[in-house]
């Protein structure tokens, strides 16, 4: 693996333990499953819409 994947991999864990405690703050707040799962898919279809990809495997998974 080299050293740029690294970063990608930390930023990756990063992202995931961000995503994690929203979901938790959101629960806590009262939100549903249904609602939390509505605004995750704003969250991801913005990003999709306005963050290049950065590798092939990346372009595939937004062209899905």
């Amino acid at each position: 693996m080299d050293l740029k994947n690294v970063d990608n991999l930390s930023d990756w864990e990063k992202w995931k333990r961000t995503l994690a405690k929203s979901v938790e703050m959101g629960e806590m707040v009262g939100l549903s499953e249904e609602t939390i799962s509505k605004i995750g898919v704003k969250i991801g279809n913005f990003l999709s819409s306005s963050v290049d990809p950065e590798n092939r495997e990346q372009r595939v998974l937004q062209e899905l």
